[in-house]
C-alpha cells in the first residue's frame, strides 16, 4: 500500500515537472504528512543515523529506495535516507501511540453488537454503545479522574444500567491493563445500588490470559462472566496443554462460556 502511495505521488509529480522538482515534491510529502511535530520529532530520533545500523522493514526501504532511483533518478545514498524516512514515518504513524486504527478489534465489537440486536433481539433503545460511564444511567458519582472509561456496549434498563461489556480480539498484556483501568472506573463511578453485570467477550487462546482474567478485580467487583467466540475450538487448542484443567474448572463454574450461551442469556433476559 505504501509503495503503491509512493508510486501514485512520483507519477503525478512527473506529469508537472521533473527532476528536482520531483524529488522536492517526495521530500516534502515526507516532511509536510500532517503529523503532529512532537511524532515527527519522536521518529527522527528513532530512524539510526548509522548506515550500518539496524533498519526495521528493510525490504519495504529497499523497495522505496529503488523505486526513488528509478523514477526521480536520485543518488543512491539519497534515497535510501529519504527512504528510511518515508518508512519509518509510515510505521511510526500506524504503530505508535494508538495512531493506527484498530479495524480488527472495531470490526469485531460491531459484530458483537450486531448480534446482540439481530439474533438476541435486544431493543437497540436499551443498548448504548461506547458511551463514557458518566453518561450512563447508575454511574453519577463525581469523580475527579482525568479519564473516563467507555464500555464497549451496556444495556440499560429503566434508570439503571444492567450490563456492562467490554469486547477485547485477544487479551495481551495491555489489554488485561486497560481491563483492570475500566473495572476501576466502574466501580468509582457507580451510583446506582447494585453493581451491573460485567462480561468480557473474547477470541483469546492462551489459557494463561483467560485464567488471569477471569481472576481480576477492583473493590469487590469483577468479572461476572468471559463469553468466548470459539469455545470449541479453544478446547480442541489446549487438549494437551497443562493448563486445561484450568480452563475446564472456569467453564464448570460458568466463567468462561460460549457466544451462543450469551445470545441465548441475553435474549431471555433482554428481549
Amino acid at each position: 500500500m505504501f509503495r503503491a502511495c509512493l508510486e501514485k505521488l512520483v507519477e503525478s509529480k512527473q506529469r508537472a515537472a521533473d527532476g528536482e522538482e520531483v524529488i522536492q515534491a517526495v521530500v516534502e510529502a515526507s516532511e509536510e504528512s500532517g503529523l503532529p511535530a512532537e511524532l515527527v520529532e519522536k521518529v527522527e530520533e528513532a530512524v539510526p543515523a548509522e548506515s550500518d545500523a539496524y533498519v526495521p522493514d528493510a525490504d519495504l526501504v529497499t523497495e522505496f529506495a529503488t523505486l526513488l532511483i528509478d523514477l526521480v533518478r536520485m543518488e543512491e545514498w539519497e534515497a535510501e535516507v529519504l527512504a528510511r524516512r518515508l518508512v519509518a514515518r509510515a510505521r511510526y504513524f500506524f504503530t505508535v501511540e494508538r495512531k493506527r486504527q484498530n479495524v480488527l478489534g472495531e470490526g469485531f465489537e460491531d459484530l458483537v453488537h450486531l448480534l446482540a440486536l439481530e439474533i438476541a433481539r435486544i431493543p437497540a433503545v436499551r443498548m448504548k454503545v461506547r458511551q463514557k460511564a458518566d453518561l450512563l444511567p447508575g454511574f453519577k458519582r463525581q469523580s475527579s479522574r482525568e479519564r473516563i472509561e467507555s464500555p464497549d456496549f451496556a444495556i440499560i434498563e429503566d434508570d439503571r444500567t444492567v450490563l456492562l461489556a467490554s469486547v477485547k480480539w485477544s487479551l495481551r498484556q495491555d489489554r488485561q491493563k486497560q481491563l483492570s483501568d475500566e473495572l476501576d472506573c466502574f466501580v468509582e463511578l457507580l451510583s446506582q445500588e447494585a453493581f451491573p453485570e460485567y462480561v468480557l467477550i473474547t477470541n483469546e487462546y492462551d489459557p494463561g490470559r483467560l485464567i488471569n482474567t477471569a481472576g481480576l478485580a477492583r473493590r469487590d467487583e469483577k468479572i461476572d462472566c468471559i463469553y468466548h467466540i470459539n469455545l470449541d475450538l479453544l478446547q480442541a487448542a489446549l487438549s494437551d496443554h497443562p493448563k486445561v484443567v484450568d480452563v475446564r474448572k472456569l467453564m464448570d463454574s460458568k466463567q468462561l462460556r460460549s457466544l451462543e450461551d450469551m445470545l441465548d442469556d441475553w435474549g431471555l433476559r433482554f428481549h
